[in-house]
């Protein structure tokens, strides 16, 4: 797996949080509120009252999680974990801030000490056996995700994070069919069909797009599902179909998508020979992004290929003031001269 896909992967797992966090509500109320309805000053108020209630100082840490105070609200969850009547959601918020602030080690450690409180958790040992994954700890990983199957085959995850760590092994046909097993537990897995359409893809596969597709019918406005169809499209050199894929994400999903508009601009450009369309598609996807050197480049050539050397020395200076040392620029204004 490259880099980019772990990243984009490690996002997905922060951002679970977020949403746990915000579904995690407590039927505790003080003058007639819930908890979580109180503000940060209700709050501490209430903790002078009851200063042993770790649910009053979760339910800070969320207020502070969500404003970006994360440093107060691990300050807050280490004093939750300290007190009476535990729950592991404690353990699982105190672990993803430490995460948002790439303080691996600690985050580990939080799941850990959940683990010994509340041995038979599988989110918890999912989320141990995930973190492993990004550090590269595979065997510890895989001793997380085994526990989590001996508890309960059904989840789904577990086959997609075996998947991850086996293809980062470099064994992608048992990565490829542990994702086919999460979307069989779970039919509604929109991650484990796009990189199932992605695996397929690098084979040129046209399985790849039965996937995209499926992924498609769980997020029917996913830019990113409706960009994989295009590239595959333009991978296999049906250009037209590409069009027609980069067309609806922008229509569907997002009518700014840059890496889209700069396709599409590429295939009338480099395919098509068609600079007047191209230059269309290219001035969008500067249009969307200023810093997009890329575009302004394209941009550049096909006004070079028209003949318009003003038009193109313009774009080609504007490139390199946006990426200095950019070589095709250079040769660009060379060629001019």
């Amino acid at each position: 797996m490259n880099m980019k896909m772990k990243i984009q992967l490690l996002f997905i797992y922060i951002s679970f949080f977020l949403l746990f966090a915000n579904s995690c509500t407590q039927n505790n109320s003080f003058n007639g509120k819930s908890i979580d309805s109180l503000s940060v000053d209700e709050i501490t108020t209430s903790l002078h009252e009851f200063p042993d209630d770790a649910a009053l100082y979760f339910a800070r840490a969320k207020k502070y999680s969500f404003s970006g105070s994360i440093d107060e609200a691990i300050a807050d969850m280490n004093q939750a974990i300290l007190k009476k009547n535990l729950k592991p959601e404690y353990f699982i918020l105190l672990a993803d801030l430490h995460l948002m602030k790439g303080q691996s080690g600690n985050s580990r450690d939080a799941l850990e000490k959940c683990i010994k409180e509340f041995p038979s958790n599988t989110e918890v040992l999912l989320r141990l056996a995930q973190l492993h994954f990004y550090v590269k700890q595979y065997k510890k990983s895989f001793e997380y995700l085994n526990r989590v199957q001996e508890i309960d085959p059904t989840i789904a995850q577990t086959y997609f994070i075996r998947g991850l760590v086996l293809e980062e092994a470099g064994d992608t046909t048992n990565a490829i069919i542990n994702f086919q097993i999460s979307t069989e537990k779970n039919p509604d897995y929109y991650e484990a069909y796009i990189i199932l359409g992605l695996r397929y893809a690098d084979k040129k596969d046209s399985i790849a797009l039965d996937y995209y597709r499926n992924a498609l019918k769980i997020k029917p406005k996913s830019a990113e599902a409706y960009y994989n169809i295009g590239l595959f499209y333009q991978s296999i050199e049906k250009f037209n179909k590409a069009i027609v894929s980069y067309n609806e994400l922008l229509e569907k999903a997002d009518s700014t998508y840059k890496f889209a508009l700069f396709n599409i601009g590429y295939i009338y450009m480099e395919y098509f020979k068609e600079y007047g369309k191209a230059i269309y598609y290219f001035q969008k996807a500067n249009d969307a992004d200023i810093k997009y050197f890329q575009a302004s480049y394209n941009l550049g050539l096909c006004y070079e290929r028209l003949k318009d050397y003003k038009k193109a020395k313009e774009l080609y200076r504007y490139t390199l003031s946006v990426e200095p040392g950019y070589e095709l620029a250079i040769q660009g204004l060379k060629r001019i001269r």
